[in-house]
């Protein structure tokens, strides 16, 4: 039987240095951008940076209700990342805004994050038992108990 525990994993997650310590080895915010990175700064909502479209989709993901402060609990499950984790529904809205506004930072953003850095996200669904296809290093399709109870579980994002 296939083990999903309930904590994440991702490259933030095996770090030993704290939250601060590695953002601020990071400190980066794509160029052109207010809020698209980890020490994003915008002065309002409506404060957006010279790549407006990639800006927006920041933006958007930075507001997403459902999400799990890095080293915390909740929803039954441990985030051991330094970052945020996000719901899937929002993960697949910035995949989505950042496919379709077509432009070189948002590709180079999209890669970086959900390619390179590869965080997962989280969501209810029937009990994950196996996965039925690999890609390179990620599920890209499960294996559920659809006689189990729904519960909250971590699911590798798509690659951009």
């Amino acid at each position: 039987m296939f083990n999903f525990p309930n904590s994440t994993y991702g490259i933030d997650s095996k770090r030993q240095t704290t939250a601060k310590e590695f953002i601020t080895g990071m400190s980066v915010i794509f160029p052109g951008t207010k809020w698209c990175g980890p020490n994003d700064n915008p002065e309002s909502y409506e404060d957006l940076g010279n790549f407006y479209t990639t800006d927006k989709c920041c933006r958007g993901h930075d507001h997403c209700p459902h999400t799990i402060p890095g080293r915390s609990q909740k929803y039954g499950l441990w985030n051991t990342g330094l970052f945020t984790r996000s719901h899937c529904d929002c993960e697949r809205k910035f995949y989505l805004c950042l496919k379709d506004s077509k432009s070189v930072i948002s590709g180079q953003l999209g890669f970086t994050y959900f390619t390179l850095f590869g965080p997962q996200c989280f969501r209810e669904d029937y009990p994950i038992i196996g996965c039925g296809k690999w890609g390179l290093r990620r599920c890209e399709r499960y294996i559920y108990d659809y006689h189990g109870e729904v519960k909250y579980q971590w699911f590798d994002n798509l690659y951009f």
